[in-house]
């Protein structure tokens, strides 16, 4: 059974599911988002970590493709730059998707909010993330490797 934002009416407070994510592999991280997903009506397509694509899994829903990227980080201090959103717009071309969503346990420079916005690029940040499990809460969990902590 995995961790959900609410558990017996007692709903995680926000640093619990933080921590919750940070705990998570990298796999396990690319398979709760895929969950995610699948509850907000996407069909998901894994695809291979060695495959070279610069993509964890393919979307699809009413005939739009989206790629993609989850990049997990184990501090909630790291922040993920331009550089790395710049380069998920040169994957999205190639898989000739419509658009790309980067997903991260941390959150994104000010200068990668900047660069996406107004492209095909969608940010996901924890922020959003946890905003997401909490309203899909019934259907999705995390992984039962990541327990909740006890906070004094």
């Amino acid at each position: 059974m995995g961790v959900k934002p609410e558990v017996g009416g007692v709903q995680f407070k926000r640093r619990d599911m933080l921590s919750q994510m940070h705990v998570l592999s990298d796999t396990q991280f690319k398979e709760f988002r895929g969950t995610l997903f699948q509850a907000l009506g996407y069909e998901m397509r894994p695809l291979q970590a060695d495959s070279g694509t610069g993509a964890d899994f393919e979307l699809a829903q009413g005939g739009r493709l989206v790629v993609v990227r989850c990049k997990q980080q184990q501090s909630t201090q790291t922040v993920v730059g331009e550089t790395a959103v710049r380069d998920l717009l040169g994957v999205v071309t190639r898989h000739g998707a419509d658009r790309g969503i980067f997903c991260v346990n941390g959150y994104f420079s000010t200068r990668a909010m900047t660069w996406a916005a107004g492209t095909c690029i969608e940010l996901m940040d924890a922020a959003e993330i946890m905003r997401l499990w909490s309203a899909h809460a019934d259907e999705v969990s995390l992984p039962a490797v990541a327990q909740p902590r006890e906070w004094s």
